[in-house]
């Protein structure tokens, strides 16, 4: 019984913290592109992996993440749903389906031309305006999200007090099994 515990008391101080981490990916349509960002539970930005494209089963775009984990990959006109992966490396790989709900298709149409008469002084808006505009005030809020995103996919103290009870709890019966034996 001594060695037992002798052995479990040594195994539960030579565990060294794993290193494990989930890769989250947060993406977009965004006119004729899809953009995102890609970062480890941890926070840390995904840098430089390739991120790839699909749509019906077939590849569409590919690109790689920058220094902060973002990137921005141009698709075909007419794309209303894909799937984008990203492949961080040694089996860390996200998918993210999406649809092109809310986000316009990008105009092919000649932009409207100005009509400031001297009735109205209402200076004309060209649709990429309007675009850039929407772009930035809904900035702010999709760094809201994905920092949400960040924090709620960190481990937190019960899942690391869950994932060292089951080892204790895999260890304990391997060696009562064992002690079954002699």
């Amino acid at each position: 019984m001594k060695k037992i515990a002798a052995t479990l008391a040594l195994m539960v101080l030579l565990v060294s913290p794993a290193w494990a981490h989930k890769v989250c990916m947060l993406s977009s349509f965004e006119g004729d592109s899809i953009t995102g960002e890609a970062y480890f539970s941890t926070g840390d930005p995904i840098v430089g992996s390739p991120v790839t494209v699909e749509s019906n089963g077939e590849e569409i775009g590919q690109g790689k993440t920058d220094e902060n984990g973002a990137f921005s990959i141009t698709i075909p006109k007419g794309v209303l749903s894909a799937k984008v992966t990203i492949n961080a490396g040694m089996g860390h790989v996200a998918h993210e389906e999406i649809a092109r709900e809310g986000a316009p298709e990008p105009s092919t149409a000649t932009e409207p031309q100005a009509q400031t008469t001297a009735e109205t002084s209402v200076p004309a808006v060209s649709l990429e305006d309007v675009k850039k505009a929407v772009a930035s005030e809904i900035s702010p809020v999709k760094k809201m999200v994905m920092d949400m995103e960040r924090a709620q996919s960190k481990p937190d103290m019960p899942k690391i007090l869950g994932g060292i009870g089951y080892i204790i709890g895999i260890v304990g019966a391997f060696m009562w099994g064992r002690s079954k034996r002699v």
